[in-house]
């Protein structure tokens, strides 16, 4: 981790990352203990971490049971795939022009192999 961050901010990065990767997940309680563990730090930059992603909407805060990983609504799944998907497609045009013949090439080998799997089941 980049040692300018302050603790706060290496706590924040390990949730969204554990987040991320399924280590958590949604409606899991977060157990502070095992991140001062894991970061061998202090309680305090822990729960600062906790009230900022709290107050983006990341996690809720639960009376006398602590912090949940708050799960995706249906309507904001939908507006993220959205992004998702322009932000894909985006890439795809901007890689379109970059890429050689022989990746080409490669690229319609493992199409034609999926075709045949799910067409083989």
């Amino acid at each position: 981790m980049n040692s300018s961050k302050t603790l706060k901010e290496r706590v924040y990065d390990y949730i969204v990352s554990s987040i991320h990767t399924g280590k958590l997940k949604a409606g899991e309680k977060i157990n502070e203990n095992i991140i001062c563990e894991a970061l061998n730090i202090s309680r305090t930059p822990v729960r600062e971490a906790l009230i900022v992603l709290s107050s983006e909407g990341v996690l809720e805060a639960v009376p006398r049971k602590g912090f949940i990983i708050k799960p995706l609504t249906e309507k904001e799944a939908e507006e993220l795939y959205a992004v998702i998907g322009a932000l894909d497609g985006l890439a795809a045009k901007l890689a379109c022009g970059k890429l050689e013949e022989e990746t080409l090439s490669e690229m319609e080998f493992y199409t034609l192999s999926m075709d045949l799997a799910i067409e083989t089941e």
